[in-house]
């Protein structure tokens, strides 16, 4: 593990106990945070030093949780050094950074490859995606995300750094309407809240996604609302029905045939994301997301920072904004 934040304790290091996996080492920069999550997780040591978990003969796999702008780097290591590489969202900030992850994938293939997008993962997605198995119409999908405020001098903020909201976080909902509708993104049109005094600017946006199957995504990533509301709803309307998940602790079906309303405790996918990685790890075979849509999902929250900042719709096929110069965007073909 490199990070020790609270994220890994919290979440990615009890998923991997529980999923019966030993601990060779965890790295932080200050070493204070990884001796301390060591002896919470019995890892047989801590360290510094990320080369030595990157050298180290007994090691196959590296789970990177650190911050957004060391992602691209410890990735393309890892991978070059014959490891698995499960990697924290977002997979990279910039194009630049995803053509150098895309090229250590292909020269080494046969390594897994995996970006924490637990939500998949979660019950009451999997539910959802077996209902729309037999539909025969596009979908429209609506996001709500009532992300909070986060303070403007926290790194995640500065776009070197952390990359800005939408690119560190909004690619886990890009991720999920992606997921469920089960087609290649083929635009992204992005609205910021007015960047008036007082306002979010970035941290509250509206993203319309559309699909090549016809399908329409609505992203709401909202930090202006209150923490007494849900943290994430999802709706889904397919052919006269609809499905609402509600903070992944309740999905309700409405006008759906056989479709049980179902309840459980809140449960975003963690532990069960880091399960199945470790299973593809041990079974073999591909990558568990493929990595068109691993891809997909961080060229879309590019293009939705640019879109808004510009003023634009972006094709991805095209690559080329709807009227507006193709120099207004410089995003690459995916």
């Amino acid at each position: 593990m490199i990070g020790a934040g609270g994220f890994a304790k919290l979440f990615l290091l009890p998923s991997i106990v529980a999923a019966g996996i030993p601990i060779e080492s965890i790295a932080s920069a200050g070493g204070v945070s990884a001796m301390h999550a060591a002896r919470k997780f019995n890892a047989a040591k801590s360290t510094t030093d990320v080369d030595q978990i990157l050298q180290s003969s007994t090691i196959n796999t590296v789970f990177i949780n650190t911050r957004h702008d060391s992602h691209v780097a410890l990735t393309v290591a890892a991978l070059e050094a014959g490891k698995h590489v499960y990697v924290e969202k977002p997979l990279a900030l910039d194009e630049d950074g995803l053509e150098h992850i895309r090229n250590a994938h292909a020269a080494h293939p046969d390594q897994q490859l995996m970006v924490g997008f637990n939500r998949r993962f979660a019950p009451h997605t999997i539910k959802v995606k077996e209902l729309l198995k037999g539909r025969s119409q596009p979908i429209a999908i609506v996001l709500t995300v009532n992300a909070g405020a986060i303070p403007r001098d926290h790194w995640v903020h500065d776009p070197e750094v952390g990359g800005g909201r939408i690119i560190g976080e909004g690619c886990h909902f890009i991720d999920v309407a992606r997921h469920l509708v089960d087609a290649d993104i083929v635009s992204v049109q992005a609205i910021n809240c007015c960047k008036s005094a007082g306002s979010m600017g970035e941290d509250s946006t509206s993203i319309n996604l559309a699909f090549a199957d016809g399908s329409i995504a609505t992203i709401l990533y909202l930090a202006n609302g209150p923490k007494s509301f849900p943290k994430e709803r999802i709706e889904i309307f397919s052919e006269g029905r609809v499905l609402t998940i509600n903070n992944f602790r309740q999905l309700i079906a409405h006008d759906w045939d056989a479709a049980p309303s179902m309840r459980v405790r809140r449960n975003k996918g963690h532990k069960a994301c880091v399960a199945a990685f470790v299973e593809r790890i041990r079974d073999g075979g591909p990558l568990l997301i493929p990595f068109a849509e691993l891809e997909q999902a961080t060229t879309a929250s590019i293009a939705a920072v640019r879109s808004a900042r510009d003023g634009v719709t972006i094709k991805l096929a095209q690559c080329e904004p709807q009227d507006a110069p193709a120099a207004a965007v410089e995003l690459s073909a995916t």
